[in-house]
């Protein structure tokens, strides 16, 4: 039963030793050792140098000649210790390397991954990004019996309708469209000399661009507009954020009051898409 209880003591012992061990920083070596003798009482005294003179004065021991009391220690009398005849010995040691750099519970890293986009705006023109659109005639009131107060006015409105199917930019933008007469509409630039009372060489018109986008908010695209009264500057823009759709343009040509001047009217819209 007792060589069973120490075979276990040990067993645990020897665990503990290696769970309690301090951990290293730098790599190197650790060591560990330990010695028992079967002798009760004197393993320690034994094991740690003492002499019969410190032994006696420590335990409180006397003795008067010979070695009276301490027969069964073989070689004690003489003030020496037989460790050989003290009973059985056990010894043990280690060595095991240290931790090669400090120990950590965590470990791990961050990656980046970089690439770039360019910003571009797109606009399909067809075969040319220029064009020219012809109203062909703008029909006068030219009717022998019409009254004079009407005689040679515009006949009827007239309309202009421009799409591309795509058009956008990929990064906030500005759309821009401007008119090269400045807001004055058609001009009849050779119109000769006339009654300005009763006669106009100009023909006023809008026009609304439409398209859907984002507008200057993160979110869902929406129908997104942009108008150039019939009179103004012009010009106008609208800011907005990325965005890829049809691009619709509408020219309303209103009837005007007054009687045209016979010869050609025109006017150049410019449409910009632009990096904001």
């Amino acid at each position: 039963m007792w060589g069973k209880q120490m075979k276990k003591i040990m067993m645990l012992a020897l665990v503990a030793t290696s769970l309690t061990s301090a951990p290293a920083i730098a790599a190197g070596t650790h060591t560990s050792s330990d010695v028992t003798y079967a002798n009760g009482v004197f393993d320690w005294a034994i094991h740690n140098g003492y002499t019969q003179s410190t032994m006696d004065a420590y335990f409180g021991f006397t003795q008067s000649g010979g070695t009276t009391g301490y027969s069964n220690i073989p070689g004690y009398g003489s003030g020496t210790i037989d460790h050989t005849q003290l009973g059985s010995r056990y010894r043990q040691s280690t060595s095991a390397p240290d931790d090669t750099e400090e120990a950590s519970n965590t470990a791990g890293g961050t990656f980046t991954l970089k690439g770039h986009v360019n910003a571009d705006c797109s606009f399909y023109n067809g075969s040319s990004p220029n064009h020219s659109i012809d109203l062909g005639t703008i029909g006068v009131r030219t009717g022998d019996a019409d009254n004079v107060t009407i005689a040679f006015n515009q006949a009827a409105a007239a309309s202009a309708h421009i799409d591309t199917a795509t058009a956008g930019c990929n990064t906030s933008n500005k759309v821009t469209i401007s008119e090269e007469n400045n807001g004055k509409g058609l001009v009849n630039n050779s119109p000769g000399n006339y009654d300005t009372l009763q006669f106009t060489a100009k023909i006023p018109y809008s026009l609304t661009a439409s398209w859907t986008g984002a507008g200057t908010a993160t979110t869902t695209g929406s129908a997104q507009t942009l108008l150039v009264p019939a009179s103004g500057s012009g010009t106008n823009s609208k800011s907005g954020g990325a965005w890829r759709s049809a691009f619709n343009m509408d020219i309303a040509i209103p009837a005007q009051p007054l009687g045209l001047v016979a010869g050609n009217y025109d006017d150049k819209i410019t449409v910009t898409l632009k990096v904001d």
